[in-house]
């Protein structure tokens, strides 16, 4: 990713505010700003914010966490939110979404592709939790 300038990390911070419903945690926006410099669109936090109406602020920080980082980490932003997202309507806990990026990065260290380690990593991490 380029670097980027003071400037557009203001308007990235801004934009994620502006995005961001009433009531969030202050690591919120930072944590929204942080996927919207990975590569997430708008659209795709905002179904993120759908999917965790009702979640614990802190799960919601932690799944914004786990968005930019799988983008981050070069998984395509869209799949990343369609799977955190998904994982946030089933009540997941923010520790088990922490498990699963670190899981996710290391297979990625480890040579597997972005796309197969979440595929791999989601499957076998659906199969424990109901919907």
């Amino acid at each position: 990713a380029a670097a980027l300038g003071l400037p557009a990390l203001v308007r990235q911070l801004g934009d994620a505010r502006a995005i961001m419903p009433a009531g969030t945690s202050t690591a919120t926006p930072p944590a929204a700003a942080s996927a919207l410099r990975a590569g997430v669109s708008t659209e795709t936090l905002r179904g993120l914010i759908d999917a965790g109406r009702g979640a614990r602020a802190e799960e919601f920080d932690l799944a914004l966490i786990t968005l930019a980082d799988l983008a981050a980490n070069g998984v395509t932003p869209s799949r990343a939110g369609d799977a955190v997202s998904d994982l946030l309507r089933r009540g997941t806990p923010g520790r088990e979404l922490a498990a699963l990026r670190s899981a996710i990065a290391q297979d990625i260290g480890a040579g597997v592709s972005p796309e197969r380690a979440l595929a791999t990593r989601m499957e076998v991490f659906t199969r424990g939790v109901t919907p």
